[in-house]
Parts: C-alpha cells; structure tokens; sequence
C-alpha cells in the first residue's frame, strides 16, 4: 500500500472513530476507569445467568411439588367417599383437570419468561463485549495516530474554507 492510501485509511478509519464512533468530536481516548467497568457489568451479567439456571431448578421443583399436592388432594377425596357415583367422580376429574392444566400453562409460562431473560443477558453480554471492543479499538487509534484531533480538526477546516 502506499503512503497516501495508507493516510486515507487511516483518515477514514479515524473519520468513522470520531464522528459516528464512541469518541465523538472529541477524539479522546476514554477514561482508563471505563474498560474495568464494563468487565464487571460482564460478570455481573454471567452472575446472573448463573443465577436465572437456580431459579429455574427452583422453579421446577415447585412445580412438581404443586402438582404432587394436586394428585394427592384429589387423590384423598376419592379416598374419602365410601360410594363413588359417576356424577361426583366426573366433577372431581374435571376440576382436577382444570386444575392441571392451569398448573402446565403457568410452567409454561414461567419457562418463557426464563427463556427471555437468558436471551436478554446473552444479547446484553454480546453488546457488552462489542462495546469494549471498541472503546480498545478507538483507544489503541488514537495512540497510534499521534496528534490525531488536530490532524482532524485542520482537515475540517480546510475543508470549512474550501466551501
């Protein structure tokens, strides 16, 4: 490549960084404090998954306890009735039906909201990542390029007064 093509390159490359990039107009470098930061937003993010997975075991546990519960209550009613006529046991089974069915429709439930939250966190973690990939990027940049704003600025400049 030569020299000029290497200049514009660059000149674009730090066009793009600078204007529609996380400097801005500036052309600073960010804060030593941000990359640190954003790492830890990133456990924090993974801490959370860790944590959505115990939720879910939870979750899961009370649901066979709830419909362990269910069984055993219509389980003790039959048990009750010295006499079983059709009409008792086909109301009790269609309660417990009923009952069953609004217990899967909430784990259903339940698990969808889990299954948002997990793509949530992986989405925020990417965009996390993606970020201080480029908060390094632009930084290694502006190090690199010395005197890069007022290189910047005197193209703008120059270009103010060719207008």
């Amino acid at each position: 490549m030569r020299c000029n093509d290497k200049r514009i390159g660059n000149a674009m490359g730090l066009a793009v960084m600078m204007f529609g990039g996380i400097g801005g107009l500036t052309g600073c470098a960010s804060p030593p404090a941000v990359s640190p930061l954003m790492r830890v937003v990133t456990q924090a993010l993974q801490q959370e998954q860790a944590m959505l997975a115990t939720d879910q075991q939870r979750t899961a546990a009370w649901m066979d306890q709830q419909r362990a519960m269910l069984k055993a209550a219509f389980d003790a009613d039959m048990n009750e009735q010295q006499t079983l006529d059709k009409a008792w046991v086909n109301d009790h089974a269609a309660v417990y039906v009923a009952a069953r069915e609004t217990l899967l429709r909430h784990e259903l439930e339940l698990q969808r909201q889990n299954e948002q939250r997990r793509e949530n966190m992986t989405d925020a973690m990417a965009a996390q990542q993606r970020a201080m990939q480029l908060i390094e990027r632009q930084d290694a940049l502006l190090a690199a390029v010395p005197d890069a704003r007022r290189w910047l600025q005197q193209l703008q400049q120059q270009q103010e007064d060719g207008q």
